[in-house]
């Protein structure tokens, strides 16, 4: 066979083969949420961008689990999405950086399970305690 026809019919079948891996995963649906009401009306009605972990904690509850990267995720969550036109329900993921909320989202099981296995590393928090 020709080396000419020999490559691209290689890379042709590389890419075909790659279309039907990716065809076979589930697609993954993370819906952004401006804001949440809160379980427990402490101090505030609602968790938005900005909030702290704390007041997140005080509102919302203990986390159903942590990631790695210190994203906290509340399971059997139904909320509004940000453009409020539309109901989602899934698992609340709040992500912070600096112990205030930078985005909250809702995502589906496929995409849970993804964050779950996905390795990350964890966020590094800096704490400072008052001594004498």
């Amino acid at each position: 066979m020709n080396t000419n026809l020999l490559r691209p019919l290689v890379a042709l079948t590389a890419l075909l083969s790659l279309n039907q891996l990716h065809a076979g995963t589930p697609a993954r649906l993370e819906t952004p949420l401006a804001e949440v009401a809160a379980r427990i009306h402490a101090n505030g009605d609602t968790v938005a961008r900005g909030t702290s972990r704390v007041m997140v904690a005080a509102r919302l509850g203990a986390p159903t689990s942590v990631l790695p990267d210190g994203s906290w995720l509340y399971s059997g969550y139904t909320a509004r999405s940000a453009s409020r036109r539309e109901l989602v329900a899934g698992t609340l993921v709040v992500r912070f950086a600096e112990s205030k909320v930078i985005s909250l989202s809702i995502a589906d099981q496929a995409t849970v399970v993804a964050l779950r296995s996905a390795p990350a590393a964890p966020v590094k928090e800096k704490t400072f305690v008052a001594g004498r």
